[in-house]
This record gives C-alpha cells, sequence and structure tokens, in this order.
C-alpha cells in the first residue's frame, strides 16, 4: 500500500524590507485590528508607583538610583544611606506634631462645647405668662 503525500503551497506576496510591507499583509489577512496601536494605548492609563522600605513614593530619579544599587551590587557611602534616615525622622516628627495640634484644638472644642452645654442646661427657660 502506498500512501500519497499531499504537499500544501501557500502563495503569499513578498513583504520586503520595510515595515509597511509587513503591516499590509497583515491587514489582508485580517489579523490586524483598526482599533489597535496608538488609540488601543490612549484608552488605558498605566500608572507605576515606585516605593521604597518606608512605603514613601519615590521619584523616577531615586528609584532609578536604588535599581542601579542592586543591579551592581554596590551601596552608596555610609552618610549617604544615614540621610534618608534623617529625613524620616524628621518628617515622622512634623507629622507627629501636627497630630497632637489636632487633637489638643478638638479636646479643646469639645471641651467648650461641654460647658457651652451646661451652661445652657442651667439657665432656666423664659415664659411668657
Amino acid at each position: 500500500m502506498k500512501k500519497d503525500h499531499e504537499t500544501i503551497t501557500f502563495h503569499e506576496s513578498g513583504v520586503g524590507k520595510a515595515l509597511s510591507g509587513a503591516l499590509k499583509l497583515l491587514k489582508d489577512r485580517g489579523t490586524l485590528n483598526e482599533c489597535s496601536g496608538q488609540n488601543k494605548d490612549k484608552e488605558k492609563e498605566i500608572r507605576i508607583e515606585r516605593r521604597d522600605e518606608y512605603g514613601r513614593i519615590l521619584t523616577p530619579k531615586h528609584a532609578f538610583r536604588l535599581f542601579s544599587h542592586d543591579f551592581h551590587g554596590k551601596r552608596p557611602g555610609k552618610t549617604k544611606q544615614e540621610k534618608p534616615k534623617t529625613g524620616l525622622n524628621s518628617d515622622l516628627k512634623s507629622a507627629l506634631a501636627t497630630l497632637e495640634k489636632r487633637f489638643l484644638n478638638v479636646k479643646r472644642e469639645s471641651e467648650l462645647g461641654d460647658h457651652a452645654a451646661a451652661s445652657d442646661s442651667q439657665k432656666k427657660p423664659e415664659t411668657n405668662s
């Protein structure tokens, strides 16, 4: 018994060396959608935020520096490593101070409100007789 092998031949036009030829071929096949490309990128906004070990958002420059340090396996000097920690400490101190001020203001307002309510309840209502 002898098997016949069928040969399938595709006839396609030449693409050439430019990108326009490849795009034309994909468009002729129907595999290229008109909505793909630049218009599709405008629909979705991708936002990448890098954060440090303390949870603060990094600038692109600082994120690159940290990535470079990790990639090359070298760290900055001792003083450069201590500088962000002192900045974090000052940020935490200022945040704590503002929270204390807010707490004291709220406490004072509530005490004044309690005194005002107490003085209102001590007043006798006037009756028209």
